[in-house]
C-alpha cells in the first residue's frame, strides 16, 4: 500500500459541498470478474482490478489538438484540465493534511491504516490490499495525493485484455470502432467502465460519499462530527454536479459528430431526469445505509454497538436553537415528540417522481413504507434496530423497483412534463411544512427544471427574481472552484439554518406558482 503523508494544509475541511465524493470500490466492476463475457472474452476469475492514475488519461483529455486526425470523439478532450484546475474533488485528499484534518486524526487516535480505511475511502481512492493491482506502467500508477480522481468515478480496468482505459482511446481505428460498437452493459460488465450515462448509477455513485455506504466503509459517525468533520448537507446530484464544476457535457451539449458516434441516443431533459431519478436514489442510499447499520447492531457482541450511531438520526432533532414560538412545534412531529427520526430530506423529491410516473397507486405504497420506518424509530428511544433494518430494506426495495420503471421511459422527460413538474413541485411545497434541508431540495429542483424549461414562462424575469430570493434564504449557490475555502462559508451557512422560516419558503413558492400560471 502506498505511503500516507500528512503535511501542510492546502484546503481546509468545510461545509456543504463536494467532500471527496465517489466510490473507489465499484460493485459492478468487482462482480464482473466472475461474470461471463458477452464479447467472447472470458475474464479471469481471480483477476484483481487495475487502478490507474490520472496520467493514463492526460494524453487525450488535456488538449483536443493532440488527437487531431483520429476519428470523431464523444467528449471535448479538456476533462483533465477542468478537473485538475477547478474541481474540488482534486483537493479532497489535501483536506486530510489541513489543520482541521490533522486535528481530527489526533483526536480520534487514528493510525495510518485507520486514516486509509475511514478517510481516504471518500477523500481519495482507497484500495483494499486484497484487491490492489495497479497498472504495470509506473507512469500510470495511482497516486493517493490526486484525490478523488478519474478511476474513482469511471471505474478500474478488469485486467489484461479488458482494459477499457486503453481500448476507448486507442490510436487504432479498428480498436476504437470495436469499442464504440460495444453496449454500455458490455463496457461495464466486461471491462469495468462504469455506466455514468445511467442516471441512477451516477446518482448512487455520488451518494456513496455524500450520504454514505456502510458496505464500502463510507460512514461519517457521530464521533467524526464531534472531532470536527463538517455535517453532510442535503445532496442533489444535478446541482452539485454543476458546482464541481462539471467537466463533462450533457448529450444536449454535444456536437452532431459525437452524437453520431453515440448512435444518436434518445433525447430528453437530462438534468430534469437526473434530478428526479437522483431524488429517488438519495432515499435508496439512505435506507441502504440505515439497514446495514441496523443489521450490524443485531450482530454486534459489544453492547455499545447494539444501538444505532447518533449520526443515523436527524441532526436537527437535537441541534437547533430553542425558540418560542417554534415552527417545529407548530408543524408537529412525524412520531413521538422527543424521539429522533431519520433525516427527512431524502424523501423530499419522491412525490415528484411518483407524479411524473403517473402511477398514483405508488404513492400509497410509498407512504405506508415510510410510516413503517418511522414507527420503527419510534418503537423505543433511539429506535429498535431489528425493526429499522426490516423497514429500511423494504423501502429500499421499493426505491429500486420504482426507479427501474422511471428509467425505462427517458423520453417522458419532455418540456411539457417539465412544466407539469414545476406546478406539482409548487403544490407540494405549499402543502407541507418542511425543514431547511428539505426546502433546499425543493428549491434546487425548481432551479434545475426551470433551467431546462422551454419555452420560458411569460413572466420569466420575475421568476428569476424569486429564485434569487430563495437563494438568499436558503444559500442555494454552492462554493465552486479550488481557491475558495469552504470553511469560510460555515458561519453564514449555520446562520441560515438557525434563521430558517418555513413560512417564508412557502410564500416564495406560492408566488412562483402564481407566476408560472400567468399567460
Amino acid at each position: 500500500m502506498f505511503k500516507l503523508t500528512l503535511g501542510t494544509s492546502s484546503l481546509a475541511c468545510g461545509l456543504y459541498i463536494l467532500m471527496a465524493l465517489t466510490c473507489s470500490r465499484d460493485k459492478s466492476a468487482e462482480a464482473a470478474q466472475l461474470a461471463p463475457s458477452k464479447s467472447g472474452k472470458e475474464p479471469g476469475k481471480q483477476r484483481k482490478l487495475e487502478y490507474y492514475g490520472t496520467q493514463a488519461c492526460v494524453r487525450c483529455h488535456t488538449d483536443p489538438s493532440k488527437i487531431a486526425g483520429l476519428p470523431p470523439v464523444v467528449c471535448r478532450c479538456t476533462e483533465y484540465v477542468i478537473w485538475s484546475t477547478q474541481d474540488k474533488h482534486k483537493m479532497a485528499y489535501t483536506n486530510l493534511n489541513s489543520k482541521q484534518g490533522k486535528q481530527m486524526i489526533d483526536l480520534l487516535h487514528y493510525s495510518e491504516k485507520a486514516v486509509y480505511e475511514r478517510c481516504v475511502v471518500c477523500h481519495g481512492v482507497y484500495i483494499p490490499e486484497n484487491k490492489q493491482a495497479n497498472a504495470a506502467e509506473p507512469a500510470t500508477k495511482l497516486d493517493p495525493k490526486e484525490g478523488v480522481s478519474c478511476v474513482a468515478c469511471h471505474g478500474p480496468n478488469l485486467g489484461q485484455g479488458h482494459r477499457w482505459v486503453l481500448e476507448h482511446g486507442s490510436d487504432l481505428d479498428e480498436t476504437r470502432k470495436e469499442w464504440r460498437n460495444r453496449t454500455r452493459e458490455d463496457k461495464e460488465n466486461n471491462f469495468g467502465m462504469i455506466d455514468l450515462w445511467d442516471p441512477a448509477k451516477r446518482a448512487k455513485k455520488c451518494a456513496s460519499c455524500h450520504i454514505g455506504n456502510a458496505e464500502e466503509g463510507k460512514v461519517v459517525t457521530h464521533e467524526l462530527y464531534a472531532a470536527g468533520h463538517p455535517p453532510l448537507p442535503g445532496f442533489e446530484v444535478s446541482t452539485f454536479s454543476d458546482a464541481m464544476p462539471r467537466h463533462w457535457e450533457y448529450l444536449s451539449e454535444k456536437s452532431k459528430a459525437a452524437l453520431d458516434q453515440l448512435k444518436n441516443p434518445p433525447h430528453s431533459l437530462e438534468r430534469t431526469q437526473l434530478l428526479v431519478i437522483g431524488g429517488i436514489m438519495n432515499l435508496d442510499a439512505t435506507t441502504e445505509l440505515l439497514a446495514r447499520q441496523a443489521e450490524n447492531c443485531g450482530q454486534a457482541s459489544n453492547p455499545d454497538e447494539r444501538v444505532l450511531d447518533l449520526a443515523s438520526f436527524d441532526c436537527y432533532a437535537c441541534h437547533h436553537d430553542l425558540k418560542t414560538p417554534s415552527w417545529r412545534q407548530a408543524r408537529g412531529y412525524f412520531g413521538k415528540p422527543g424521539r429522533p427520526q431519520f433525516r427527512p430530506w431524502p424523501t423530499a423529491l419522491i412525490q415528484l417522481g411518483i407524479f411524473h410516473s403517473g402511477q398514483k397507486d405508488e404513492l400509497a405504497k410509498y407512504r405506508q413504507l415510510v410510516a413503517d420506518l418511522r414507527a420503527a424509530f419510534d418503537a423505543q428511544p433511539f429506535g429498535e434496530p431489528a425493526k429499522i433494518a426490516a423497514a429500511a430494506r423494504a423501502l429500499q426495495t421499493w426505491c429500486k423497483e420504482f426507479v427501474d420503471k422511471l428509467k425505462q421511459s427517458p423520453e417522458t422527460f419532455t418540456p411539457s412534463a417539465a412544466q407539469a413538474l414545476l406546478q406539482e413541485l409548487c403544490r407540494i411545497a405549499g402543502a407541507e411544512t418542511v425543514d431547511y434541508d428539505t426546502a433546499r431540495q425543493m428549491a434546487w429542483a425548481f432551479r434545475i427544471i426551470h433551467k431546462e424549461l422551454k419555452p420560458k414562462p411569460s413572466r420569466d424575469a420575475d421568476i428569476v427574481k424569486k429564485l434569487e430570493e430563495l437563494n438568499q434564504e436558503l444559500k442555494l449557490d454552492l462554493p465552486e472552484g479550488q481557491e475558495r475555502q469552504i470553511v469560510l462559508d460555515l458561519p453564514s451557512a449555520l446562520s441560515r439554518i438557525a434563521d430558517y422560516n418555513p413560512q417564508t419558503f412557502k410564500r416564495i413558492f406560492g408566488e412562483l406558482c402564481a407566476l408560472l400560471s400567468e399567460k
